[in-house]
């Protein structure tokens, strides 16, 4: 398993853009891999959101063998409710209770939610469009082509692969799953840039958040 390249704070509470009182301010975490572990295929048939899951696995066998997160809560989380894109989620320890009973014990402040990012040039963005298919069938073993083939025999082989995946239907939800990844690091960028350009985006989406929870309190 490669190493993970950086682990950088994202999301609203790096920005003071959270609402108070509130049971778990979220704080995200994305972490991105070192060079480039996967298979410039590895985006079909599920593989890609398979070895995610499986590295996600092993950052929480090696946080929970440390001293500092073994008395950690730790749970899994459905990204945007996506089971195929599971967020290991980190909990401070519990709260220790009070010894005066007038004093309440002090709530969870926040929650660590990592989820691995790859920068986009892990896999072709163009294989990813809405209008592409990515979840191939099951298809027998073709010969390997040999030494001695022709030009002209290799390019009717490509042309025979792009016929067969034209017949196939599009599946942009899962090509979104794996784009979403991709451009994660993208996309908290460009949020940090226009943050930093308008100071006071930020009161506004603390307004926005807070419109939403008395919404859905209602």
């Amino acid at each position: 398993m490669a190493k993970s390249l950086s682990l950088a704070a994202h999301g609203c509470c790096p920005q003071w853009a959270f609402q108070r009182p509130h049971p778990s301010s979220p704080l995200c975490q994305l972490s991105s891999h070192s060079g480039n572990p996967l298979h410039r295929k590895a985006y079909l048939n599920h593989r890609y959101h398979a070895r995610r899951g499986l590295y996600l696995a092993a950052v929480a066998a090696h946080l929970r063998s440390t001293k500092a997160f073994r008395s950690r809560r730790m749970r899994w989380e459905a990204c945007q409710q996506d089971p195929s894109r599971p967020v290991l989620v980190l909990s401070p320890p519990p709260p220790s209770q009070s010894s005066s009973p007038s004093k309440p014990a002090a709530p969870h402040l926040f929650e660590l939610r990592l989820m691995p990012c790859l920068p986009p040039s892990t896999f072709p963005l163009v294989k990813l469009a809405p209008d592409r298919n990515a979840v191939r069938t099951v298809q027998h073993a073709q010969p390997v082509a040999g030494p001695r083939e022709t030009a002209a025999q290799q390019q009717q082989h490509l042309s025979k692969e792009r016929e067969q995946e034209a017949a196939l239907l599009p599946t942009p939800t899962y090509n979104t799953s794996v784009v979403a990844d991709c451009c994660a690091l993208l996309h908290a960028a460009l949020l940090q840039c226009a943050l930093q350009a308008n100071p006071k985006l930020a009161d506004g989406l603390l307004l926005l958040k807070v419109g939403i929870l008395c919404t859905c309190l209602c």
